[in-house]
């Protein structure tokens, strides 16, 4: 009988270091998630017009919002921002719209193209492809 070896578990940093090669990447505790193009090299959420628009309604919604709030102000990002949700094993996603506190925001680096905490919004928007075990596995993943 032989032992199970355990799978590899990626770092955040093996992940940003892969080939922008139209895969999209991200991490779950640790472990590789990929989703490939379609056969026409179309990206379900990324190139889809109604996920786009809504992308676009809810940013402007907590943008608005923002400007109404008292300095010094957070930050919504959207267009799939990186965040690091948790380390060791790294949980590490991209999530339509975020809003970061202030605090988190002057703490962010400008040459990073990653959050390294967990958001106080996150706003992840359902496309046609989303199958009801990614909706929950996605879910499960926020709240941990």
């Amino acid at each position: 009988m032989t032992a199970a070896t355990a799978p590899r578990l990626m770092t955040t940093e093996e992940l940003l270091a892969m080939p922008d090669d139209g895969v999209r990447r991200w991490l779950i505790n640790g472990q590789l998630r990929e989703e490939r193009p379609g056969p026409g090299g179309e990206q379900m959420t990324k190139r889809n017009r109604w996920h786009s628009r809504i992308m676009i309604r809810v940013g402007k919604f907590l943008d608005n919002w923002l400007d109404q709030q008292p300095e010094p102000r957070g930050e919504v990002l959207g267009d799939e921002a990186g965040v690091r949700l948790r380390r060791n094993p790294d949980t590490t996603v991209g999530i339509d719209v975020v809003y970061i506190a202030h605090e988190v925001a002057a703490l962010t680096s400008a040459d990073t193209t990653m959050i390294d905490v967990v958001p106080v919004l996150a706003v992840e928007i359902l496309s046609p492809s989303t199958t009801q075990p990614d909706l929950d596995e996605k879910l499960a993943t926020y709240r941990r």
